[in-house]
């Protein structure tokens, strides 16, 4: 077994920085994306009411992005990688919290009226976080904009690497 090949099982959007930072360690890192993102099917959002916009991953701001040619709404994002998705994405307004969705409702809560519209939170079918129980007196909508779904396979590279007992680890 080699000592610094390294198997990262994350979606194939994150896998790519972190094969980065594991280079920069001087670990060399095969992408095996054990879950695939896709897109809810649905129509161009309507963005009517809404007030800002609650992003909890990178995948909801790319998704949001492609249900809406809206760049002017306040993103509020739960962490810098979010951030940086929603600002390649165009949004013009992006400010980040804490890193957790505590953190996001808290920075909300402080920043937006909840007289002043929707909080929109762009998430995941199975969204982790309830926005809306931690945003009391806010009216917050949900919007599943994605869905992760496992893998078919694991690419070939990782196949040959785990039968040749290469894999010094493997992140999850």
């Amino acid at each position: 077994m080699t000592g610094r090949l390294v198997l990262v099982t994350r979606p194939a959007a994150q896998a790519e920085a972190t094969r980065a930072a594991l280079a920069a360690r001087g670990f060399q890192a095969i992408a095996a994306p054990c879950l695939v993102t896709e897109p809810a099917p649905g129509e161009a959002l309507d963005l009517d009411g809404v007030a800002a916009l609650a992003l909890t991953s990178a995948n909801g701001a790319a998704a949001l992005a492609a249900r809406t040619a809206r760049r002017d709404i306040p993103v509020f994002a739960v962490g810098e990688a979010t951030a940086a998705a929603a600002r390649t994405a165009g949004f013009a307004s992006v400010t980040v919290s804490g890193g957790d969705a505590a953190a996001l409702a808290g920075l909300i809560a402080a920043r937006v009226d909840p007289a002043g519209g929707v909080i929109l939170h762009a998430a995941a079918a199975e969204a982790a976080a309830d926005l809306a129980a931690l945003l009391p007196g806010f009216a917050v909508r949900r919007a599943a904009l994605y869905r992760m779904v496992p893998a078919a396979a694991l690419p070939a590279e990782a196949l040959a690497a785990l039968d040749a007992d290469r894999l010094a680890a493997v992140l999850f």
